[in-house]
């Protein structure tokens, strides 16, 4: 196995057997190794790393657990399935991470296999299904629990296999990521409708206590607000009393549309007449409800782009993806 050369860190908090596992995948992963290959004896890395021959017969172990290595009593441990795999690991369901996923899918042109998971922010999810998938994927493109500090558990991944997604400032870890703006490019979009807004006497930002959301968009949207002279409030959720004639609303839930759609209805005012909406991130069904909601939505498409080109090229990348004003009826 002059193939495989493999290097072990002393100063790394990463365990022994979990270097040799990253590097045996990696090497798999790189086609340096290839199906049916056959691995070094546990003696014979034993020796060549200075290390305890349990050290290796553990990686080997779970490297077999995994169904990456098999073993025979004439041919020793090998390399029992090519390793084609991403595990693409998203905070939660929508339609736009349905767009996400397929431009990522349709890029990769069938080169891997990707399972996709949800994790909904709950941290132990988020940490035991990380820990469960270590060593089984090429590739890892996640999207963080939390947009202020990199999960813990993330650290057990080769940073060149880990790519960020959506959110989240983790400058000067040296991750790859591909991230949206959730601040100063949506107040760009609002500068282009601040004339359609001058019809309306207060703009109202909705967004659901305990959302996972992050704060910026709320605090350059006042910033807006003040600079065009326009009133405006934080709401935690849609108040029958506030859709009234004269009231333009900044919705961040989707399902927010619909509650305040059908409270207008049952007051007989009219979207993009009355009452004005623009909602955070584009749907199929904006485009066809009433006359149309306008968004503010990031290029999930070209995100996912991005994540498939970080996956084919090995290639280090840090992007963030453009957010535009898609204008419909509904101001």
């Amino acid at each position: 196995m002059s193939s495989l050369e493999i290097k072990l860190d002393e100063n790394l908090k990463t365990s022994k057997v979990r270097q040799l596992i990253d590097a045996i995948t990696a090497a798999i992963g790189n086609h340096t190794l290839e199906e049916g290959e056959v691995l070094p004896s546990v003696n014979e890395l034993s020796n060549s790393l200075n290390i305890a021959r349990d050290t290796v017969f553990k990686a080997y172990s779970e490297l077999k657990k995994l169904g990456i290595v098999d073993s025979t009593r004439a041919k020793g441990y090998y390399v029992a399935n090519s390793l084609n795999k991403i595990f693409l690991f998203l905070d939660s369901f929508s339609p736009y991470k349905d767009v996400l996923y397929n431009a990522l899918i349709q890029k990769m042109d069938g080169h891997y296999t990707v399972d996709l998971g949800f994790h909904n922010y709950n941290e132990d999810i988020f940490e035991t299904v990380i820990s469960h998938s270590l060593g089984k994927y090429n590739n890892y493109v996640v999207m963080n629990c939390n947009s202020s500090h990199l999960h813990e558990v993330l650290g057990n991944i080769q940073k060149d296999k880990l790519l960020l997604l959506d959110w989240g400032n983790f400058e000067g870890l040296q991750y790859s990521s591909v991230i949206q703006n959730f601040g100063e490019q949506p107040y760009q979009c609002l500068q282009q409708v601040k004339g359609l807004l001058k019809k309306y006497d207060e703009f109202i930002y909705v967004d659901n206590e305990g959302s996972q959301h992050p704060i910026e968009t709320q605090e350059w949207f006042i910033k807006f607000c003040k600079e065009v002279k326009i009133k405006c409030r934080i709401e935690t959720h849609i108040k029958e009393e506030d859709v009234q004639e004269g009231k333009a609303f900044f919705l961040v839930q989707h399902l927010d549309v619909v509650s305040l759609i059908k409270i207008a209805k049952k007051k007989n005012l009219d979207i993009g007449k009355h009452v004005g909406i623009i909602c955070y991130n584009d749907s199929p069904m904006f485009e066809v409800i009433e006359n149309g909601i306008t968004v503010i939505s990031t290029d999930f498409a070209k995100m996912g782009e991005l994540a498939a080109e970080f996956i084919l090229n090995k290639n280090p990348v840090n992007a963030t993806v453009p957010t535009s004003l898609i204008l419909r009826g509904s101001l």
